[in-house]
């Protein structure tokens, strides 16, 4: 048995100390080493795509983010309190900037609106469907003033 290699006498050896479970655990112990090292390098992939893509961004929180996920120890309860904060306490948000601008608009009081739209009415009542519309004198593109918006009859 001896001269028959390393591995024959392993093999005897193991079946009479009964070590079968043992190299069954050694096997299964490789597989899922195996298995986690294949997800590690596919996150580690991942990541470098990610990090490529945070150096680029204006906001701020990315930079937070590169931070954190620099070095072999990633800080991901930084990088989920990130994500997860609430994004309208953001200024630099362009979105909600636009938003913000166009909320405080103001348009032109309703009175003088209704003086407007008198004052058309009466121009069209008394040029006999010619009045000037800031592009020149005439009707309206439709030919008929009465089909100009704001335009009442009574």
């Amino acid at each position: 048995m001896l001269e028959e290699g390393p591995s024959r006498l392993f093999d005897a050896l193991a079946s009479i100390l009964g070590l079968d479970d043992l190299i069954d655990a050694a096997d299964a112990l490789k597989e899922t080493r195996a298995s986690r090292t294949k997800a590690h390098k596919a996150v580690q992939d991942r990541l470098d795509s990610i990090r490529e893509k945070l150096k680029t961004h204006p906001d701020e929180r990315a930079a937070k983010c590169l931070e954190a996920l620099a070095g072999r120890q990633w800080q991901l309860e930084t990088v989920t309190e990130l994500l997860s904060a609430d994004r309208t306490s953001a200024e630099a948000d362009s979105e909600i900037r636009r938003l913000r601008e166009l909320a405080g608009l103001r348009g032109p009081e309703p009175a003088a609106v209704g003086g407007g739209s008198a004052s058309l009415e009466v121009c069209a009542r008394r040029a006999g469907g010619r009045c000037s519309y800031g592009r020149g004198k005439g009707a309206p593109p439709s030919g008929d003033p009465r089909e100009s918006p704001g335009f009442s009859s009574s």
